[in-house]
């Protein structure tokens, strides 16, 4: 066995109920560790240690707006055994602190003291200590035992046609959905339905009513948070094109759609609508045989392409005053043409129909333009920068999966050339020295929570939401190569 798992048996401390307004998913238990200093307590299943590799693994659980330290020391002793940075935590996030190896029977005999020396507001991280886990068991604290400390591309998809891939519903969920999908050449699409399936069927209430809980942990029942949260509705109509959700999310989307016929959140213009936006559209404009909806997928696109592009530049928002920021970002790069090339794979025969052809041409021009500025923007290592244009950012996974993907996908549809593919290619080799040895991507810069000082300043997470981008770069690849050979 490569890798185990110890769980909390149980745990001591002041345990605070989650604020007012805020809720855990799925209402899945929590322990907290407050602002006040105090001690939580964790006590894990004994058993002998003899791997070389331990790490405590916090998962969050409601979402954090602060820099937050928290002391991982043994209780009753002097012994510090080191420090969790955590910037903006998203809610599923995991954070690991690597145990000394001299220092792990002590652990696994007293037990870990968590205390906060960072932070104005309580965190809270999942932890089920019942006989029964209510969760998949991986998203529970833990301590993981293992024989070596970098996994592999079967790991990885492991983990994420699993619940340990799950995500807050929306383009981060629609990121881990696609990359399960994606899969379907090298699983089977029965295997992948039953696992896109049981992703959803948690964001559903009783009464079939879709209930999650926003960016900022705040429930939301039946109703769309914002048009980052409609990406999931792609998957859905690719896996059941007949699912009431469908005419739903259609009726939902009319609130979002200006004047001027563009989706978007009040006065702002994101590249995330390349994706979570024009890509679910034209997936169910073909389901409906609707030209309309085709027509306006495709205009998204080219509402992005007309804000966010700037000759060799792309910005990862525009606002109606004028301003435009995040520029280069690398993540933008990714949502821009991950969405075109979804968009223009998901419309299907509609993308030659008359009356859009002559923009999805326009497209496929921009798609193949952006890709060429991306090549010669690559690290030496095959990946990109946070900042695509600036190194002392250092490499992105999660860019570097998304972009890679992108260029995959162009590949496949006929719009890029082997040159590309061996690009993609390169890149899906070079992430996999980033995974953890149970399936995980790190090296992903965090959530733009905070701006662009977070993500210049080289901080790095894991996040299931690159799995999902990683999962359709591989699938991808895997799928040329089959047809290919």
């Amino acid at each position: 066995m490569e890798y185990g798992y110890s769980y909390v048996k149980k745990s001591f401390g002041n345990n605070m109920p989650v604020p007012v307004g805020k809720r855990a998913p799925f209402s899945w238990p929590t322990t907290s560790i407050n602002a006040n200093g105090e001690k939580t307590i964790l006590f894990f299943d004994n058993m002998k240690v003899d791997a070389p590799y331990v790490y405590l693994r916090l998962t969050i659980a409601i979402d954090i707006r602060e820099d937050v330290i928290l002391e991982v020391s043994i209780p009753d002793t002097e012994s510090i055994l080191g420090m969790i940075d955590i910037r903006y935590g998203v809610v599923f996030q995991p954070f690991e602190l690597k145990i000394p190896k001299d220092e792990c029977q002590k652990v696994m005999n007293q037990g870990i003291a968590i205390r906060m020396i960072k932070g104005t507001s309580n965190i809270y991280f999942f932890n089920d200590t019942s006989s029964h886990f209510s969760m998949n068991q991986k998203l529970n604290c833990h301590l993981m035992f293992a024989n070596c400390d970098i996994g592999n591309q079967k790991e990885m998809i492991k983990t994420l046609c699993s619940r340990s891939s799950i995500q807050l519903f929306g383009w981060m969920e629609g990121c881990v959905m696609d990359g399960i999908y994606d899969l379907k050449s090298m699983l089977g699409g029965q295997q992948v339905v039953k696992c896109i399936n049981d992703h959803y069927k948690l964001f559903l209430d009783h009464k079939e009513r879709l209930s999650y809980e926003n960016p900022r942990s705040q429930p939301i029942l039946e109703k769309m948070y914002g048009i980052e949260g409609m990406l999931p509705f792609a998957i859905l109509g690719k896996t059941d094109s007949r699912h009431p959700k469908i005419d739903w999310f259609l009726e939902e989307l009319k609130q979002f759609i200006n004047n001027e016929g563009m989706v978007l959140d009040e006065e702002m213009i994101s590249a995330e609508g390349s994706y979570t936006i024009a890509y679910p559209l034209a997936v169910i404009s073909v389901i409906k045989n609707d030209i309309a909806i085709a027509e306006m997928a495709v205009q998204q696109v080219m509402n992005r392409m007309a804000y966010l592009r700037d000759e060799g530049s792309i910005y990862l928002r525009y606002y109606m005053n004028g301003d435009r920021t995040f520029k280069n970002w690398g993540r933008a790069y990714t949502w821009y043409t991950l969405g075109q090339i979804q968009t223009l794979m998901a419309l299907g025969t509609y993308v030659d129909h008359p009356l859009i052809q002559a923009k999805t041409q326009q497209i496929k021009k921009d798609f193949v333009e952006v890709i060429h500025i991306l090549k010669r923007l690559i690290s030496n290592d095959g990946m990109w920068y946070c900042f695509v244009d600036d190194a002392s950012t250092l490499v992105d996974t999660s860019a570097t999966a998304g972009i890679a993907a992108a260029m995959a996908k162009g590949y496949y549809a006929g719009l890029l050339e082997v040159e590309e593919l061996d690009i993609a290619k390169k890149a899906a080799k070079a992430l996999e020295g980033y995974l953890t040895v149970d399936g995980w991507l790190a090296g992903v810069s965090q959530s733009n929570k905070n701006g662009e000082y977070l993500q210049r300043s080289g901080y790095r997470v894991i996040s299931q939401m690159a799995n999902g981008l990683y999962g359709q770069l591989v699938g991808t690849l895997h799928r040329i190569e089959m047809e290919e050979s």
